[in-house]
């Protein structure tokens, strides 16, 4: 398993980026590490790209991460938009985005280019993003 992020102070933005199997502590790992950064900032929008993830998660685990995060002291309030592809990843997404109260939301997508529509951005914004965190 492949997970990265990077945040992006000036842009108020956060990158999270899944690639090949995906645990129950993969996730738990990542969120802990971006909660603890100092750039960190609830108030940032992001996107979670699972679109190249092969998520492993039990419905017990799922329900477990939703947990931890209603019950966390860091309360996320920007939006969150999560890139799937694959069934497993999507039903994920889905039931997080239904039982996670994030305000002003959580949404799923099937493209890039939804999830940027969403957030408010452009193509443009995409792209230097993703150019930046992989240039890494």
């Amino acid at each position: 398993m492949s997970a990265k992020f990077r945040i992006f102070p000036k842009d108020e933005f956060i990158l999270e980026v899944f690639d090949g199997k995906v645990f129950f502590n993969d996730i738990i790992e990542v969120t802990q590490k971006i909660w603890s950064h100092p750039n960190y900032d609830a108030e940032f929008d992001g996107i979670s790209d699972l679109s190249k993830a092969d998520v492993k998660l039990s419905r017990d685990e799922m329900n477990q991460f939703i947990a931890a995060i209603e019950e966390s002291q860091k309360r996320v309030s920007g939006r969150l938009a999560i890139i799937t592809s694959k069934p497993l990843a999507t039903a994920f997404a889905i039931l997080f985005e239904k039982k996670v109260r994030f305000n002003p939301g959580v949404k799923v997508f099937t493209t890039h280019e939804g999830a940027v529509h969403f957030l408010g951005k452009d193509r443009f914004f995409l792209e230097k993003i993703y150019n930046e965190f992989e240039s890494e």
